[in-house]
């Protein structure tokens, strides 16, 4: 059994192959609780989807205060990868978010000897994740899967049009070639090893921020938020105003499943009014949702590299109040069996 770098024991399994990908396709990290389970009843799952801005991150990419809360608390957490932008679009994730959450409720429990029970999961995730655990709200019924007893979704990205993600003015992917010509050679070269491929469904989001950010991927991660081209890319649309079928508020309807919210009052990077939006938009739908407003937090707080509630920078004051409460509300709607 390999142990992550966050000091948490996991199995990893590939569930579904990717033809010229760089790690052979997308991978599953299941992790069990330590605690002792006299009763041997089956573990209920929190299904985690990792953030990066769609084009950024793998399954190591994971809350760990988060992660640690729900193992002491008897959760299997599974935490699941998906095919990356340039190479890989939005309908091309929202198919791999159905994958993983199919592949944990009908695949998992042979393998782990029924150790967890699939009528008792929820999902969440934060940032893309957060857009991720969203739309498989809308997509796992669409697929005829059962729906997750609850999400938590941590500053989505929802409103394509809102500036915040990029600035207002998009550049048109369609035009990405004179963009590569306009550059150095040395960028030049890099966009285009990354453009010819193989396709990738992970990359160390953590090892680039620590000063391994030479990579292609990451240069054309850089370049996407400079330019404006993530958003006409990953949706294939030449430029605002988007089309409204990728908009949340647009698609949920009033069946959606509970929901809890987490708006960061301080983030730089998304218009924080779009959580705020989807939060309206289920109350006016009469769904069972919650909207917590985390004072201070800036986007990408929830990705602590300790444990929250033992870390002392920023982090640690994002737990009493904001993570324990959106955890035990998915918890409360999630741990008890079904009658």
């Amino acid at each position: 059994m390999p142990t992550s770098f966050e000091g948490l024991d996991y199995e990893r399994h590939l569930f579904k192959s990717v033809v010229n990908n760089e790690s052979d396709g997308c991978f599953a990290d299941v992790y069990f609780p330590k605690v002792s389970n006299p009763s041997q009843e089956p573990h209920p799952i929190a299904l985690y989807y990792h953030g990066g801005g769609f084009t950024l991150g793998d399954s190591m990419h994971i809350f760990i205060g988060q992660f640690r809360y729900l193992l002491d608390r008897g959760f299997c957490v599974v935490s699941v990868e998906y095919r990356l932008a340039p190479h890989y679009r939005f309908r091309h994730q929202r198919e791999d978010w159905v994958d993983g959450y199919r592949w944990t409720i009908e695949k998992l429990p042979k393998l782990v000897q029924a150790r967890v029970d699939t009528s008792r999961i929820f999902v969440f995730g934060g940032s893309a994740g957060g857009t991720a655990s969203l739309f498989l709200g809308l997509d796992a019924v669409k697929a005829a899967l059962p729906p997750p007893r609850a999400i938590l979704a941590v500053y989505p990205a929802l409103d394509f049009d809102k500036p915040g993600l990029l600035p207002t003015k998009h550049y048109d992917y369609d035009k990405i070639d004179e963009l590569i010509n306009s550059l150095s050679l040395e960028r030049q070269d890099a966009l285009r090893e990354l453009i010819r491929g193989p396709s990738s469904t992970s990359f160390d989001f953590k090892a680039s921020l620590s000063g391994n950010a030479n990579s292609p991927r990451w240069l054309w991660y850089q370049l996407a938020q400079e330019y404006s081209f993530l958003v006409s890319c990953y949706l294939e649309e030449p430029g605002a105003p988007f089309s409204r079928s990728n908009f949340f508020i647009d698609l949920v309807g009033p069946q959606y499943p509970p929901t809890v919210l987490i708006k960061a009052l301080d983030d730089t990077l998304l218009d924080a009014t779009q959580t705020s939006d989807a939060y309206e938009r289920l109350k006016q739908l009469n769904v069972d949702v919650k909207l917590i407003e985390a004072h201070d937090m800036k986007h990408g707080d929830a990705e602590g590299e300790n444990d929250m509630k033992e870390h002392p920078a920023r982090e640690a004051g994002f737990w009493d109040g904001v993570f324990d409460v959106a955890l035990d509300w998915c918890i409360e709607r999630t741990a008890s069996r079904c009658t």
